[in-house]
Parts: C-alpha cells; structure tokens; sequence
C-alpha cells in the first residue's frame, strides 16, 4: 500500500512539473552532418531555434534561423552573443562545481566519523551497511571531487 501512495504521489508530482519544462530547445547540425537537440545554444555553431508550446498556452511553434536575422545584426550581436552564452555557461559550471564541493566534503565528513553507514542496496532494493572496503573506496572517491571541484 505505501509503495502504491509513493507511486501516486510521483505521478502526481511529475504531472504537475509539466508545464514547468523548458519550452525552447535548440536545433544544428555539425561538420560531420549529424543532427543535435540542447536546452543550451552551442557557441561555435549558429544554431536553429525551435519554441515548444507549453500546455495551456495555445501557442503555435515557430523557428527562428541565422538566414532570418539581417546581415548587419548579425555580424554586430554574434560575438556579445556567443561571450554572453560562454560567461553563462562559465557561471552554471562554477555553481556546479560549488555543490559537488559541499557535497564531497559533507560525504567525506559522514565517511570518517567511523560510524556504520547504512546505503540501500540498488540490485536487490533491500538496506544494508557498508562494508569497510566500500567505505575506504568511497572516502577515495571524495577526496577527489573535493581536489577537482574545490578550487
């Protein structure tokens, strides 16, 4: 029965997310032909912007492409845009690396309290406690993302 109201719940929660979801995606093609779809514009390519109506809002898709711009704006807001994108992206990273940060020191602190740590088990679904091994490899393993994100 809990596992039925945990499911309900998801559900519920996921379609109530729904109209939350981004509604604009990009759209290029590479050197080597192939097709690629990002939430993010790439900075080395000019890039096919296609807007994903969102339920509710009655919208029609439309597109926008590099032959549509005007030649003078493009040469002119090209490189902002493109600087723009990159210090964004630049930020979103950082702020990643930030979290993984806090998060590798608060698992390495948890890790060397020497306690017994309980984890549930992913194959079988059931809880279990580490072993010392396993918690020798994971301390490990923070200690690098703590070296890679803590700058």
């Amino acid at each position: 029965m809990k596992r039925m109201n945990n499911l309900a719940l998801a559900l519920l929660t996921m379609a109530l997310c729904l109209p939350l979801q981004a509604a604009k995606v990009y759209k290029w093609q590479d050197a080597d032909g192939a097709w690629h779809f990002s939430e993010k514009p790439p900075v080395e390519h000019s890039a096919e912007t296609i807007k994903i109506p969102t339920p509710g809002k009655g919208k029609e898709v439309s597109a926008t492409t590099a032959d549509q711009i005007p030649e003078s704006n493009v040469s002119e807001k090209t490189p902002d845009l493109k600087t723009k994108k990159s210090e964004e992206v630049a930020a979103e990273d950082a702020a990643l690396a930030r979290e993984n940060c806090i998060k590798a020191r608060e698992n390495l602190e948890n890790l060397q309290r020497g306690s017994r740590l309980r984890v549930k088990d992913p194959d079988t679904d059931q809880v279990r406690y580490l072993s010392t091994e396993e918690q020798n490899e994971w301390m490990e393993k923070s200690r690098t993302m703590i070296q890679d994100n803590c700058q």
